[in-house]
């Protein structure tokens, strides 16, 4: 099973890099690149909202497809900022990035609630509180509900793990 499983994504990623590489006539590369959202098991986030701009410039909007993926067409500048969010997964926080002539295709693996949740109860487990709390505070919760719910049982935990 483990065999077929690699051959699979071996293939899938063969045909993700060929379609990528095709592309207008007559478009410099340096001013188009592709996103690419995936989640803790390689797999990709659909409808991950991301915000891309130039360092000090406006946001611009761009929502991940089913694979994961969107394009940035026509981006003048030698780097860009991106954030991004989607409910019951970490937030991408705010970073910049160098735009490489030979770079294309950036790929950022971004955990769901339940993986940061795991890493959380791991972090209590060592008495590393302060990385347990912050790692709370990256969930995008649907509702504030939601979020006092978790917190409550994170505390819950490490108030535990002080006795």
């Amino acid at each position: 099973m483990g065999k077929e499983k690699s051959l699979l994504i071996l293939i899938l990623l063969s045909v993700f890099f060929v379609s990528c590489a095709s592309k207008p006539k007559n478009v410099n590369s340096i001013n188009e690149f592709t996103v690419l959202i995936i989640d803790e098991n390689n797999q990709p986030i659909p409808a991950f909202t991301t915000y891309i701009s130039k360092k000090g410039g406006s946001k611009k909007t761009y929502i991940t497809n089913n694979e994961g993926l969107f394009y940035v067409p026509d981006f003048k500048g030698k780097e860009f900022v991106i954030s991004g969010q989607k409910n019951n997964y970490a937030r991408l926080e705010e970073q910049c990035v160098p735009i490489l002539p030979e770079k294309e295709l950036f790929c950022w693996q971004i955990k769901s609630a339940t993986a940061v949740l795991d890493s959380i109860k791991t972090y209590i487990e060592a008495d590393n509180f302060g990385r347990a709390y912050y790692l709370l505070k990256t969930i995008k919760f649907e509702r504030a509900s939601d979020y006092q719910k978790v917190s409550n049982e994170v505390f819950k935990l490490m108030s535990q793990a002080m006795k």
